[in-house]
């Protein structure tokens, strides 16, 4: 069976990108008025795409490092029960000044503490 992907978007834009040029970029990209999709993003994390094969997973991957935008990428449970798959996992070439916490899954730059949720990382990985 072949394992499918679901790609997620926060409401977070990474660092020395606005928020704002952030949702006018995904929303021209998705052809809907950035208000509507900033209404959503401000509710919870957007499932962008559904059914996705690694490779438009990827796709999505690099339009989103593009515009600056945080993301995840989840096997959808349908294909492969309760497996999480960060971004950089499923790159052909890693980064390896990036990380991901521990406790909530942002993908950022290596440091302390999560830009997203404020936990040290050295606390909760330990």
């Amino acid at each position: 069976m072949n394992t499918r992907y679901q790609f997620i978007v926060f409401n977070k834009a990474k660092t020395g990108y606005s928020i704002q040029t952030v949702i006018e970029s995904l929303a021209k990209e998705l052809n809907i008025s950035p208000e509507k999709l900033a209404q959503s993003l401000a509710k919870k994390p957007l499932v962008l795409k559904q059914n996705l094969t690694k490779k438009e997973a990827l796709r999505y991957k690099q339009f989103a490092e593009k515009i600056g935008i945080f993301y995840k990428i989840i096997a959808d449970s349908s294909t492969h029960q309760n497996s999480v798959i960060e971004a950089e996992d499923m790159a052909a070439s890693t980064n390896a000044d990036k990380m991901s916490c521990p406790k909530c899954g942002t993908v950022q730059d290596k440091a302390e503490q999560c830009s997203n949720c404020g936990v040290y990382i050295r606390l909760v990985a330990a």
